[in-house]
């Protein structure tokens, strides 16, 4: 397996992490180390794939935009995330939708 191979299943890994942390304890609730410990990676990992945390939260927001996760996105609209801000209005309005219920 080529290194740029193991470095993209490596990010995959993290981002994937980020996201199952973020359903189960809120969208801006988890940690760098509890980020690195889900994955299976060392918390400088996470520091390599996304920079800051910031950098994670806005990649795990794109995804969870991508991927229709209503829960998630309804926290970005919220917090008032470009992403979730910039989502298609069914999934903005279903996300709000959710929350009322």
């Amino acid at each position: 397996m080529s290194e740029s191979i193991k470095v993209r299943d490596r990010n995959r890994r993290i981002l994937a992490a980020a996201g199952r942390l973020a359903k189960r304890h809120g969208f801006r609730s988890f940690s760098r180390d509890q980020v690195a410990a889900e994955a299976g990676v060392s918390a400088g990992s996470v520091n390599n794939a996304y920079g800051t945390m910031d950098g994670l939260h806005d990649a795990v927001m794109a995804q969870a935009v991508e991927q229709r996760d209503g829960d998630i996105v309804a926290q970005g609209l919220a917090l008032r995330h470009p992403a979730a801000l910039a989502a298609p209005q069914d999934l903005k309005d279903s996300a709000l939708a959710s929350l009322a219920a």
